[in-house]
This record gives C-alpha cells, structure tokens and sequence, in this order.
C-alpha cells in the first residue's frame, strides 16, 4: 500500500496487463487496484491506468470481423476499433496538444493538406489490425503518464477554447478517467454484440 509521502507516490501503477500480449485472454489481465494512499495525481492516474488497462481487456479474443462490425443502428463509427482509435486521439489531444500546445495529430493538418473528415478521430487506418491500433494506443498512454509526470496538478494548458480559461492537469486527468471509463463500456457492450 502507497502511504502519503511514501515511496512511490508519484510512480506509475503497475498491472498485470503490462506484459501480455496486446489481445492475451482477458482473464489473464487483472488491474492492480489503485491505491488507498497517495497524492492525488498518482491516486487520479492509478484510476485512470486502470480502465487503459481495461481498454485491452474489452478487446482480447476479437477477430478482425467483429473488430471492425458496427452492430448499433445508426452508428457506423462505432467499432471495437474505431473506440480504440478514438482513444489514441484523445490521449494525444489532452496530453499532447492541449496540455503542451503541440499540434494535433488529427484535427491540425499540415499546411496545404485537405480538412480531415468528421469523426476522423474514430476512423483508423484499415491497414491497421486491432493488435496494431492497441499497441498504438498504449505507447500513446506511455507518453501520457511521461507528461503527467512532469507536471504539476494546476499547470495549466497552453491551448484553449475561445473565451474559456485554460484547464489544468487535474481536470485533464479527471476528464480521461471519465472519458476512457465511458468507452470501455462500449467496448464492453460491442464485445457482447459481435461474434467474437
């Protein structure tokens, strides 16, 4: 157990996830739970490391056919890998463009380059298996929990809406426990809707 000012406040949760294969049996991957004592950004990214692991999870055993299905009427975006793209993106978003002002991967286009299209954010590359787009989507959270590392919790974004104040890593790191746990249930409930 992490007790306040102990060592490890500020080291990155560890899980059994870690070292399995990106689709590895999802009984085979059990987040470690995040722990009772700690300062609040290590307490606020074990939470958030915990459903990025579950992100993994919700995608063991899933063949390239129901990785790709949209089985919700109406909603052809919604894809085990159109949620994991979309993921990806938003790690890079808030951690990246947001927080350290870099450009965005997908909604900045190089100069010249056309408008990408909407929900260009859920539309991986097709050339890209479930593996690759996890194993994208992990390294992406590694950069992530570098720059939360190197910050403090009030820092404050570089980049802001039009007339709103800049957030800081806190909101940012409260945002993406809510955002990624909205999407593994959705992960959840695709895997529950496809032919594995």
């Amino acid at each position: 157990m992490v007790r306040p000012g102990g060592a490890g406040d500020n080291e990155r949760m560890d899980t059994s996830c870690d070292s399995q294969p990106a689709l590895a049996d999802p009984g085979a991957c059990r987040p470690t739970p995040p722990p009772v004592w700690a300062d609040e950004t290590t307490m606020l990214s074990a939470f958030l490391d915990r459903h990025r692991a579950s992100v993994r999870r919700a995608c063991a055993g899933l063949s390239p056919a129901a990785s790709a299905a949209a089985p919700v009427p109406g909603s052809p975006l919604l894809t085990a890998r159109g949620v994991v793209s979309h993921l990806t993106w938003s790690e890079q978003h808030w951690f990246e463009a947001v927080l350290l002002g870099r450009p965005d991967r997908v909604f900045d286009p190089p100069e010249g380059a056309p408008a990408p299209p909407p929900g260009a954010d859920w539309r991986p590359d097709p050339g890209t298996g479930l593996a690759g787009l996890i194993g994208d989507y992990e390294a992406q959270c590694e950069r992530s929990r570098t720059i939360t590392a190197r910050l403090e919790p009030r820092s404050g974004a570089r980049r802001s809406r039009v007339g709103e104040p800049p957030v800081t890593l806190r909101w940012v790191l409260l945002h993406m426990v809510e955002e990624t746990a909205a999407h593994v249930g959705q992960l959840e409930l695709l895997r529950r809707m496809v032919k594995m």
